[in-house]
C-alpha cells in the first residue's frame, strides 16, 4: 500500500475511534476540511507539521499514522479497551472509596454499640 494511502486510512480509522467527523478534526488541527479530505483519500502528502498536528488532534503518537492499517486491528481493540477502562476508573475509584468509608463508619458504629452495651451491662465495673 502507498504511504499516502496508509496515512489517510489511519487518519480515518483513528478519527472514527475518536468519534470525530472530518469537520471537527479539521477545525481542531486548524486545516481546511477539503485539505483533510485530500489527505485521507491519499491524494496528497501532508507536511511534517500537519502530520504532527493530526497526531496531536487524534491524541496518538505520530508513528501510529504510519502503521500498516491491516495490522492495526489489535491496536484498535487495545485502544478501545484502554479508553473504556480510563472512563471507568474514576467510577471504580469512587465506589471503592465510598465502600471503604462505609466500612469505616460501620466499624465505628459497631464499636460504639459494643461500648454502649458494655457500659449498660450489670457486670460492668463502672
Amino acid at each position: 500500500m502507498d504511504l499516502k494511502k496508509i496515512i489517510g486510512t489511519n487518519i480515518i480509522r483513528i478519527r472514527r475511534i475518536e468519534n470525530l467527523n472530518q469537520t471537527a478534526l479539521a477545525k481542531k488541527i486548524d486545516i481546511s476540511r477539503k485539505q483533510l479530505c485530500k489527505i485521507e483519500r491519499g491524494e496528497t502528502y501532508p507536511t511534517a507539521d500537519t502530520i504532527q498536528r493530526i497526531a496531536d488532534g487524534l491524541a496518538v503518537p505520530v508513528k501510529e499514522l504510519f502503521t500498516d492499517p491491516d495490522t492495526a486491528l489489535d491496536l484498535d481493540l487495545y485502544t478501545h479497551s484502554q479508553r473504556a477502562l480510563e472512563k471507568l476508573l474514576p467510577i471504580f475509584s469512587k465506589m471503592l472509596a465510598e465502600g471503604i468509608i462505609d466500612d469505616m463508619v460501620q466499624t465505628r458504629i459497631n464499636k460504639n454499640e459494643d461500648l454502649d452495651i458494655q457500659s449498660k451491662s450489670p457486670n460492668s465495673n463502672s
